[in-house]
């Protein structure tokens, strides 16, 4: 016998269709509970802890329907001086992804300079605050009924909170605070 491996384009779109298909399959699977869902805290620690957090926004809101839409209260510069290649590789998941960022960060060059000439194209809005009146040096993820917090200085450390009630309210929030920037 003879046996011939299949060529490595074929091998990668085999697994995007098997990728699909399962993606088409979990929304029935996390139907089995009903009622209220229990609260689930997920803990991370280390180096990979900003690109743990932004694989599992970009999972839980692939599933979502209608339009899809990531809020966020984080320092520009310091998210992409802890994960620069992570924060390149997330912005372009998340544009493939459809997944509109709006984004309320402290006003810094860095930021101006690298996030906002491309927010069209990069599908994001973002609003500033004062920096030295308010120093901020964590993010602050919102996105279906998931919270997740990021430390960005020191030793990296995070959460992802899953509960609609607290996504909810602090949903609520960010569209307080949001509403009142210019």
């Amino acid at each position: 016998k003879v046996y011939v491996a299949e060529t490595p384009a074929k091998i990668a779109f085999e697994l995007e269709d098997l990728t699909a298909n399962i993606k088409n399959i979990i929304p029935l699977l996390t139907l089995s509970k009903f009622g209220d869902k229990p609260s689930k805290v997920r803990f991370f620690e280390g180096e990979d802890t900003v690109n743990k957090i932004h694989k599992d926004i970009l999972l839980t809101t692939s599933f979502e329907d209608g339009k899809k839409e990531l809020l966020a209260f984080s320092s520009g510069q310091d998210i992409y001086e802890a994960e620069p290649e992570g924060v390149e590789w997330f912005i372009k998941q998340r544009v493939k992804n459809d997944l509109f960022l709006r984004w309320i960060a402290p006003e810094d060059e860095f930021t101006k300079k690298r996030f906002i000439i491309t927010s069209k194209d990069e599908l994001r809005e973002v609003k500033f605050f004062n920096k030295k009146k308010y120093p901020f040096n964590i993010q602050i993820n919102i996105y279906a009924n998931c919270v997740a917090l990021i430390n960005l200085k020191g030793n990296m450390s995070g959460a992802i909170i899953e509960n609609q009630a607290i996504a909810d309210s602090f949903r609520a929030l960010f569209n307080l605070l949001w509403d009142s920037l210019k």
